[in-house]
């Protein structure tokens, strides 16, 4: 029985409440009850008199929309296989994902928030495309992370035996392999769907992936590597201006190594910034002992990335289209 549209209107504004009071609570939790707060507060304290640190949080924080920008752009230049989405209506869409992926695990609700702004096409299309989108920036992950933790394993940096060692480092190059060929052959899942009669309802829409050509994969490409160098280079000026002594090669290893980690092991959303603090301790702190330091960039990466856009994303989420309206 379908829903009249007043009945879809006070349905559709519970769930965005919802959403709005689950992350905004989340966020809460994460910045005023976080175990570290005290410590990473009195290290600002005592580090806010250096101009440095203050020319260096502005500069991170000036790389916040760049690297959303560049995320806008890609999914913009993905999604308009199927529909025009207007810059605007794009940037709405990144934020309310990013505000609704608050209170769920590994970005995900990065789905919910960009197909709440595709208004004519086929939403599922929209979420495989998304999908895409999320692959190529999965790649380049994978890609540079598993190159640097190779790395810090043919350098003896983990106490563990020469046979485990060089096991890890062949399923790693295995992985880093693996990865690109299948995000450039991802048109594979239409055929499967296509060919197994179990997942034949789904092959109408799978058919978006046979849909991108060679070079489309690769500028899609080009713009998650833009948002890889760009959101390293903000963890690396966080590192130096709160006293990680550590030189620029070391930082890009450990970074790509524990954002490898971050982006492969799923994280509940409730315990997300602990595993990202705990990851880059366990990488950076290969390299200083300086852990306050590495706590406070990691802290102040998330909070100018994913806390600051949550918030931004907040007043968008209103104006999200989660359910269609009958016509």
């Amino acid at each position: 029985m379908k829903l009249n549209n007043k009945a879809i209107k006070i349905v559709s504004f519970i769930v965005k409440l919802a959403i709005v009071i689950c992350a905004l609570w989340f966020l809460y939790t994460e910045i005023l009850k976080n175990e570290d707060i005290d410590k990473i507060r009195s290290y600002y304290v005592l580090l806010s008199s250096n101009q440095f640190t203050s020319l260096g949080l502005l500069l991170s924080l000036l790389l916040m929309p760049i690297n959303w920008f560049l995320e806008t752009k890609k999914w913009q230049y993905l999604v308009s296989k199927i529909e025009h989405v207007s810059t605007t209506n794009a940037i709405k869409a990144i934020l309310s994902g990013i505000t609704i992926s608050a209170i769920m695990p590994n970005r995900t609700g990065e789905f919910l928030g960009r197909i709440a702004y595709v208004n004519n096409a086929d939403r599922i299309k929209a979420a495989l495309i998304t999908i895409i989108g999320s692959l190529s920036q999965l790649t380049v992950t994978i890609f540079f992370g598993g190159l640097a933790l190779i790395t810090l394993l043919l350098q003896n940096r983990f106490e563990i035996d020469p046979i485990m060692q060089y096991s890890l480092c062949i399923i790693l190059f295995c992985i880093i392999t693996i990865t690109p060929i299948f995000y450039f052959n991802s048109s594979l899942i239409f055929t499967l769907t296509k060919n197994i009669k179990v997942l034949n309802r789904l092959t109408k829409y799978a058919h978006v992936f046979k849909t991108y050509s060679f070079n489309e994969l690769k500028n899609t490409l080009y713009f998650s590597f833009g948002r890889y160098f760009t959101f390293t280079t903000q963890f690396i000026i966080l590192l130096h201006i709160f006293n990680v002594d550590i030189s620029i090669t070391n930082a890009i290893m450990a970074i790509s190594a524990a954002f490898f980690v971050i982006a492969t092991i799923p994280t509940p959303a409730l315990i997300e910034i602990g595993i990202r603090e705990a990851t880059s301790l366990l990488f950076i702190g290969l390299f200083s002992a300086n852990q306050i330091g590495i706590i406070s960039a990691t802290f102040t990466l998330w909070l100018v990335n994913i806390a600051i856009p949550s918030l931004l994303g907040v007043g968008f989420i209103f104006q999200a289209k989660f359910v269609k309206s009958n016509r």
